[in-house]
């Protein structure tokens, strides 16, 4: 089982793009956060695995020359601190011998598979950086990716899509329903000395204020997980 992540990544100097990526079930898995690291996801697909994914379930994937674009990303997400068998030993030994054993030093954490949110409850959870591997599509490509996500299918395969993907297919849908009633205006962006044009959403409705206003309300929480820079490990 396989689940899809993405949200778009802001980039002020080259406008952003959508990154998505997959987590899959291991049994024994390896890896955990020691001070001045950042370590890699140890549930997440490497970016072969995730190509082949999508392959296998025909979605759409970059019409680029040669390699198919990837990039590796930062994202804050909820893990649990786990011990070492080292630790757990020094542990034993010292209920043996009476006194408390310090469980929550020396551990390793460990990033919570989505969907499991009901081992958050009574555990040591924080949020820590994982970073993960996934493909990357820019605006054009990404419209060709969420519309080629049929949302009722593939919610019937076991939430192969995760909150993010099905937050943004529902957005996109939006905008869909807003360029087919001519709701949007031209305007001007600038930064500096430099001006650009660009198209800007006209919200003058009730109905578009509420979706706006629910929208932002239900935004998943993994898509603000992602910094706007890398950072310091």
């Amino acid at each position: 089982m396989a689940i899809l992540h993405g949200s778009w990544i802001l980039n002020p100097t080259e406008g952003g793009y959508f990154f998505l990526w997959g987590e899959t079930w291991r049994g024994q898995v390896a890896g955990g956060l020691r001070e001045s690291e950042i370590p890699v996801h140890p549930l997440a697909m490497t970016g072969d695995e995730l190509l082949s994914y999508l392959e296998t379930r025909q979605v759409f994937l970059p019409n680029a020359e040669g390699e198919i674009p990837r990039s590796h990303q930062v994202i804050a997400l909820p893990s649990r601190r786990e011990e070492t068998a080292d630790r757990q030993e020094t542990g034993r030994r010292r209920k043996r011998r009476g006194s408390a054993a310090k469980t929550s030093e020396g551990g390793l954490y460990f990033p919570l598979l989505s969907g499991s949110e009901r081992e958050i409850a009574g555990k040591d959870i924080s949020l820590q950086w994982w970073q993960v591997e996934g493909v990357v599509f820019n605006a054009v490509e990404t419209i060709h990716l969420l519309r080629g996500l049929p949302l009722n299918s593939l919610q019937a395969r076991r939430g192969e899509l995760g909150d993010s993907i099905q937050f943004w297919s529902q957005v996109y849908r939006w905008s869909l329903d807003l360029l087919a009633r001519g709701k949007f205006l031209p305007g001007l962006l600038t930064e500096g000395e430099e001006w650009e044009s660009c198209w800007q959403p006209l919200l003058d409705s009730a109905l578009d204020r509420d979706r706006l206003n629910k929208f932002a309300r239900l935004m998943p929480s993994i898509c603000r997980a992602y910094p706007p820079h890398t950072p310091p490990s």
